[in-house]
């Protein structure tokens, strides 16, 4: 049995046609909304310290680049707000030094200074904490969720724009 696909060439140009007339900025907007999704559910699992830095540090973006590109949208931490947020989520068990020369001036030493709020502070011991990847674990819980609504906000962009051209 062979099949022969007849309109090939005009198919191509309608689907090429619907690329060139989507709205790239609404497209966008779409991705945002489901990014703000993910992002909320990860500042529900996200630890809660004293400050809430870590939680309100969760925030979505738009990724901008000089170049013609596809909208495209990241969730991520911002380490100004939270520039403790690797040490919760990999943990501090093992924390290495950056140089053997930085570690042995810490032992010599007894310990290193640190400015916390202005502050200078004499630190002698970290402690030891366990690892608590919130992030990767929500976004591992969410993956297909998040793909499902990508492709129904894609969808529905779609059958927009091909009504517009027919």
């Amino acid at each position: 049995m062979t099949a022969q696909l007849i309109g090939q060439r005009e198919l191509a140009n309608t689907f090429r046609r619907i690329a060139d007339e989507t709205d790239k900025k609404e497209m966008e907007n779409r991705l945002m909304k489901v990014g703000r999704g993910l992002a909320k559910k990860i500042r529900g699992n996200a630890p809660k310290g004293p400050t809430g830095n870590l939680k309100k540090a969760i925030e979505t973006k738009r990724y901008r680049k000089k170049v013609k590109q596809s909208p495209a949208i990241f969730v991520r931490v911002n380490e100004r707000k939270a520039p403790h947020a690797h040490l919760i989520a990999r943990g501090t068990k093992g924390l290495r030094y950056p140089t053997e020369r930085a570690s042995a001036k810490v032992k010599e030493e007894g310990g290193w200074f640190v400015f916390l709020n202005g502050n200078p502070v004499w630190v002698t011991h970290t402690g030891q904490m366990p690892a608590n990847p919130f992030f990767q674990r929500t976004v591992d819980e969410n993956e297909v969720s998040v793909l499902q609504e990508i492709q129904k906000e894609t969808v529905q962009l779609i059958e927009k724009t091909g009504k517009k051209l027919l």
